[in-house]
């Protein structure tokens, strides 16, 4: 199961889309959500203020 496990690099591109969010929350969840956007790959989470948010991509 962990090969079908991607990771990105955390770029200058995903950086600046964390100035974009403000979930006043965890700064590990605004760089996960950033990558999310960037990279266009729905996120699965429970985390209430990412998905209010209507920014990221969500899996459903």
């Amino acid at each position: 199961a962990l090969s079908k496990i991607h990771t990105w690099p955390l770029t200058l591109e995903i950086c600046r889309g964390i100035h974009d969010l403000d979930f006043s929350s965890d700064p590990a969840d605004e760089i996960i959500a950033s990558t999310s956007i960037v990279h266009r790959v729905p996120l699965v989470t429970r985390d209430g203020k990412i998905r209010k948010s209507k920014l990221v991509p969500l899996a459903h």
